[in-house]
């Protein structure tokens, strides 16, 4: 069977974007998309090999245009996880403003995504790791029922599963070995008001619902501030990765998933080349999670990520590593 570095699951979308820089009508979006495209030139930039290395699980409607279907594939992304079904791809439409570091949602249809269920094709299921994007806790819960990753597996969530699926996030808290989360949204499963504390309860298993009370949570909490780079929270302590600075702020949308996208791809070859998930290596995967998220701010889309060249990585990467 085929051992693929990252098995991605969560939204492919089009997205309606205003902010104050101008707008973008129905460009593609979604979760699994900004995490996929991240992770496959991440692996490029590595000098591995990368060409259907990172497989995509999703569903798309009739709507989807067979030219952005050819996008994702010239990126080396391996669509065979992402299902067609009659009906519209999930839409979303949204606005930043000031300094873009919240989302106003103006319009969510979730189309075919409503009754999405993950179905894992069959060399998707013994990957490096597992992404789970954000999506209802129990879909969370189905992928990891389907897969056994060689290395560990890693969610993302938001305030609504926080706020109304409590037992189910914490079970599925309970079975990965990384939250990749906001700051808002640690301190909301917590019920603290603390950062630092609130990532250690999350870990340890106290900030759990009490029908999980008896289990952990995840070694490792990643933790995203926006400009206030990230922090994770590994068995060894903590660690704080700074962003990057001067970066022209365009489009936000998508930075997380870009974000985890790098982080997790950069793990998979450290695991595949022997390397421990020690604090140097965690530390290092963040830098690289936080210069490719610098490069999704400067446009619409998936565009910037798409056109990043080496050489304007590696350069901002250096200034960045020059300034921690």
């Amino acid at each position: 069977m085929i051992n693929m570095k990252l098995t991605i699951v969560g939204s492919l979308a089009y997205d309606t974007i205003f902010t104050d820089s101008g707008e973008a009508n129905g460009i593609i979006g979604g979760s699994a998309i900004y995490a996929g495209i991240s992770a496959v030139n991440h692996l490029r930039r590595s000098g591995v090999e990368y060409e259907n290395q990172i497989g995509l699980v999703g569903v798309i409607g009739s709507d989807f245009q067979s030219n952005d279907l050819s996008k994702l594939r010239q990126q080396g992304l391996d669509l065979s996880g992402v299902t067609t079904s009659s009906g519209n791809t999930f839409r979303w439409i949204g606005r930043y403003s000031g300094d873009m570091s919240e989302a106003e949602t103006i319009e969510t249809h979730l189309n075919v995504f409503a009754n999405f269920t993950p179905t894992i094709p069959d060399h998707f299921t013994t990957p490096e790791i597992v992404f789970c994007a954000n999506m209802h806790p129990n879909l969370q819960s189905s992928v990891l029922d389907q897969i056994r990753p060689e290395s560990f597996s890693a969610l993302d969530s938001m305030n609504l599963w926080i706020q109304t699926e409590r037992d189910s996030l914490s079970n599925v808290l309970s079975r990965v070995d990384m939250a990749i989360l906001n700051e808002n949204e640690v301190k909301l499963i917590s019920g603290r008001t603390d950062l630092f504390e609130s990532a250690l309860l999350i870990q340890n298993g106290e900030a759990l619902s009490e029908n999980n009370s008896d289990k952990s949570g995840p070694k490792f909490i990643v933790i995203k501030r926006a400009a206030n780079g990230a922090i994770a929270l590994t068995p060894d302590g903590f660690i704080e990765s700074p962003s990057c600075d001067n970066v022209t702020l365009i489009d936000p949308t998508g930075c997380g998933d870009s974000f985890a996208g790098a982080l997790l791809s950069h793990l998979a070859i450290s695991h595949k080349n022997g390397d421990s998930f020690d604090k140097n290596t965690i530390k290092n995967a963040l830098s690289h999670a936080n210069v490719t998220a610098s490069f999704t701010l400067s446009s619409f889309g998936v565009d910037s990520l798409i056109n990043i060249d080496d050489e304007s990585y590696s350069s901002r990467f250096q200034q960045y590593e020059s300034n921690l």
